[in-house]
């Protein structure tokens, strides 16, 4: 009975180890399954990061371009901006000038027009003088005319 237990625990032990066997082969293929899997997700992983990282790369250099574009634009705006203000301050000296100019030729008119308008007053004032001379001198002929008259009345 001894021989008959050990033969059964030997037995036992037997398909316990056959079972084991084969749920370590079960394991270590899940484990293959588990580990491919992982590696297949890993790998797609990667593809797409490596894809977005493409396509970020590629919306960088786009805006960098844009960024490039629009300074380049920008700095061209500037300088037609600069030069038409250049030129608009020479127009605007220019026209300074001829404003200075017709300025001063208004002054020398001025002074000119004063000296005229003194010797005109001057003239004027001389003719009032002799006019009144005149109309003095004319006054004392005709008073001599008339004493002149009287006594060629008084005489007759």
């Amino acid at each position: 009975s001894e021989a008959q237990q050990k033969l059964e625990q030997e037995s036992m032990e037997s398909a316990l180890k056959s079972e084991l066997s084969v749920l370590n082969e079960d394991l270590e293929r899940k484990l293959v399954e588990l580990q491919q899997e992982h590696e297949a997700t890993l790998e797609k992983e990667a593809k797409d990061y490596l894809l977005k990282q493409e396509e970020l790369k590629k919306v960088i250099e786009d805006k960098e371009t844009t960024i490039v574009n629009l300074e380049h634009k920008h700095t061209e705006d500037l300088k037609s901006v600069e030069q038409d203000l250049m030129k608009r301050m020479q127009e605007i000296r220019k026209e300074l000038e001829e404003v200075s100019e017709e300025k001063n030729k208004l002054l020398r008119l001025n002074e000119t027009l004063q000296l005229e308008k003194a010797e005109f007053l001057a003239v004027m004032d001389q003719r009032l003088t002799v006019s009144q001379q005149v109309d003095e001198d004319s006054r004392e002929l005709r008073e001599k005319v008339k004493f002149l008259e009287e006594q060629l009345n008084e005489l007759r």
